[in-house]
């Protein structure tokens, strides 16, 4: 199951890879803007 898994096609892991990327900018850019945020309001 898991050599089958690996073996997929490999645009669907870019597109995994592209999903995990897109969710951590998202992350990321909610917490550069929390911080702002605060740095502002102290």
């Amino acid at each position: 199951m898991v050599f089958f898994g690996s073996y997929k096609l490999p645009i669907l892991n870019f597109s995994f890879l592209f999903g995990i990327i897109g969710s951590l900018k998202l992350i990321y850019g909610g917490i550069a803007q929390l911080v702002r945020v605060y740095g502002s309001h102290p």
